[in-house]
């Protein structure tokens, strides 16, 4: 059992680098969000910061960041 116990924290280990390329810190870093949840146009930080900092299309030439 203590083999199947250490394979699966190896499992865990080797996944831990491609996990963290998923997911995003919330700025309070009490929470992580999904990455292809950031910038999405939806709060999902409880503290907002998924959505800080974002580009807004104005129109074809320009965009501004929202505070």
């Amino acid at each position: 059992m203590s083999q199947n116990r250490e394979w699966c924290r190896q499992q865990i280990r080797n996944l831990l680098p491609i996990l963290q390329l998923c997911f995003e810190l919330c700025a309070d870093g009490r929470e992580c969000v999904l990455s292809s949840h950031v910038c999405d146009g939806e709060r999902d930080c409880q503290d907002g910061s998924d959505e800080l900092g974002c580009a807004t299309c104005i129109d074809a030439t320009r965009a501004i960041s929202t505070p």
